[in-house]
Formats: C-alpha cells, sequence, structure tokens
C-alpha cells in the first residue's frame, strides 16, 4: 500500500513504522523541516520516536502540503491536534482521498465531530476514525496490540483488512460516531480518574466512578446517533480502561497533579508540567456540546467546571451516590 501520514509527532511516525513493517511505501508531512532533515538523513525520528529506524528507500517526507498531495494513496492517516485539522487540512488536495482520523476531540468553534471537519474540507473524501488502546511506544517496540477503524465506506474496510500485523491488529466497524465519541470522552474521563488517583480514595470508589464514566459516554453515544456496542470494542473500554488506569497517559497524570496541588490553579499545573493534553481541550467543547443537546452527564460536566471554572477538585470524591447505581 502507499500511506501518507500528516504530522510527525510519536503517534504520527508510529504508525507510519507500522505500515512501512507490513511493507507499504510512507510519505510524512511535517511543517518542521529542521526535523524533517535530520529525519530523512538518518531514517529515525530522533525528537519524538528516537532509537526506532525506518528503511530510508520506503520513505519520504516533505514539509509541502502540495508536494505532500501530489501522490495517489490508499489511505491517508491524520495525526495531527484535533483543533488544528481545519486550517492545516486547508493547505491540501486529497477531495477524493480516504482519510483516517487518529487524533481526538470535538471541534470547538463547530462541536463538530472530525469526521465532519473533513468531509467539510474534502466533500468528497471517505473518512474513518482509528482508535483504540494505542500508546506509541509500545507498538513501536511491537508489543501486542490492537486497534479499530470505523468507516461508513467498504473501501476503508479493504485498507483495515491489510493494515494488521503479527503484533497490532486492526477491527473493523461501521459505528464512526462511537468510536469517536468514546475517543473524545475517554480522555476527559481518564482526566477525572487522575484526579481521584491523587486524591487516594481508593480502589472500591475508582472502580465504581470509571464506571459511573463509562455508562455516561455511552448514553452520550447513543443520543448522537452511536452504537452501544461500541463500548465492547477497542476504542471503548479498551481505550477507557488504558486512560483511566494507566499512568503513561497524559490526561490521566494531568488530572493526578491537579489532584496534588490543590493550592495552584489548573493554569499553573499545566505550566509547571507541561502536560497539556487533548481531554483539556475536549472538555470544553464537550461541555458546550451537552449544554446544546440538553444531555446530563454529571461527571464530564464537573471535568469543565474543575478545568475552568474554578471548582475544586474534591466535588469527584462525593459527586455520585450508590444510590444513583442504576
Amino acid at each position: 500500500m502507499k500511506i501518507g501520514v500528516i504530522g510527525a509527532g510519536a503517534w504520527g511516525t508510529t504508525l507510519a513504522l507500522h505500515y512501512q513493517k507490513i511493507g507499504s511505501n510512507v510519505t510524512i508531512w511535517s511543517r518542521d523541516e529542521e526535523l524533517n532533515e535530520t529525519f530523512r538523513e538518518t531514517g529515525e525520528n530522533i525528537k519524538y520516536l528516537p532509537g526506532f529506524k525506518f528503511n530510508k528507500n520506503g520513505l519520504r517526507i516533505t514539509n509541502d502540503p502540495k508536494e505532500f498531495s501530489n501522490n495517489s494513496y490508499d489511505a491517508v492517516l491524520v495525526t495531527i491536534p484535533t483543533q488544528t485539522i481545519r486550517k492545516v487540512l486547508a493547505n491540501f488536495s486529497l477531495d477524493n482521498a480516504n482519510i483516517i482520523i487518529c487524533s481526538k476531540g470535538i471541534e470547538e468553534t463547530t462541536l463538530k465531530l472530525m469526521h465532519e471537519v473533513v468531509e467539510e474540507v474534502f466533500p468528497n473524501s471517505k473518512t474513518a476514525m482509528l482508535s483504540g488502546p494505542n500508546l506509541a511506544l509500545g507498538i513501536a517496540q511491537s508489543l501486542p496490540a490492537s486497534t479499530l477503524i470505523a468507516s461508513k465506506h467498504s473501501e476503508i474496510k479493504k485498507i483495515t483488512d491489510k493494515s494488521s500485523s503479527i503484533s497490532f491488529k486492526f477491527h473493523f466497524s461501521e459505528d464512526i460516531i462511537g468510536a469517536q465519541i468514546f475517543g473524545a470522552c475517554k480522555n476527559v474521563l481518564g482526566i477525572a480518574c487522575g484526579i481521584l488517583r491523587g486524591l487516594e480514595v481508593g480502589e472500591n470508589y475508582f472502580y465504581y466512578f470509571l464506571s459511573q464514566g463509562t455508562k455516561e459516554i455511552s448514553e452520550l453515544c447513543i443520543t448522537l446517533g452511536g452504537s452501544e456496542e461500541t463500548v465492547f470494542t477497542p476504542a471503548g473500554l479498551g481505550d477507557i480502561v488504558l486512560t483511566c488506569t494507566g499512568n503513561k497517559s497524559r490526561n490521566n497524570k494531568l488530572g493526578y497533579e491537579i489532584a496534588i496541588n490543590l493550592d495552584k490553579n489548573v493554569e499553573e499545573v499545566i505550566k509547571n508540567t507541561n502536560l497539556l493534553s487533548e481531554g483539556y481541550t475536549t472538555a470544553k467543547s464537550l461541555y458546550s456540546l451537552l449544554k446544546n443537546k440538553g444531555i446530563k452527564s454529571p461527571i464530564l460536566e464537573s471535568v469543565h467546571n474543575i478545568l475552568y471554572e474554578n471548582e475544586s477538585a474534591v466535588i469527584l470524591k462525593k459527586l455520585i451516590s450508590l444510590e444513583k447505581v442504576s
């Protein structure tokens, strides 16, 4: 296959490396020409994924959107931050491409899901969402992993079928809405769970809280037209559990740092720790979406209030009561 990757961070580089391992020719776009030059010379992204070598014969790297677009790809993977996708993609010519979105969130200005944003930029594109319990380093190391690609288009299923390796298995779903809702919301729930970890609430309450948070996301998913079955996929429980219980998640780490620094405001914590995460920005757009749709989600709303309204993180210790279990 011929694969294009927009973005050369750790995740984009890891996906590019995976596709090269299974025999694909890969073109990477990155605006950072200094990084690009080193990458071309060494076959290694020293800045974001050091220690992993590419075969330079099957790798092209450019900072020119026109040069990147002047190729016929089986699929283009978009790995740049969610809130920049619309602006950055406007520089490319990919109107008939198969575009797989690998970033999670909701556009803040429009409250649209990422496939809707991409389809507005490229109306004739065939869009998909990649989501799962996927930490870049483990996949780069060829440790066992799985992910989900969700799309309404049969062409994307053909790409999914060709994307697996022995260590990294790809699954297909038609629920592109559910995959995005779970992918976005799990980052917000991850911040909440990090806060509870820092507050040392104990395992009993922590896992009860996690179950209630998952229930809120499932209800939101169904309300917005997704399938409740998506909770049982890598994009559902797989990604939620990894983000909410693993200490390698930036969202979980941010929540933890907020909890152990209750004397500091959130902006201070982010500045001191350099832990600006996708969940931080998603919490704002998600809150607006919930209000816009008239949907009640106490846990997800409370994370917004902690991050943006100076509400004490301690509220999560008493937010839900056992009487509310259903």
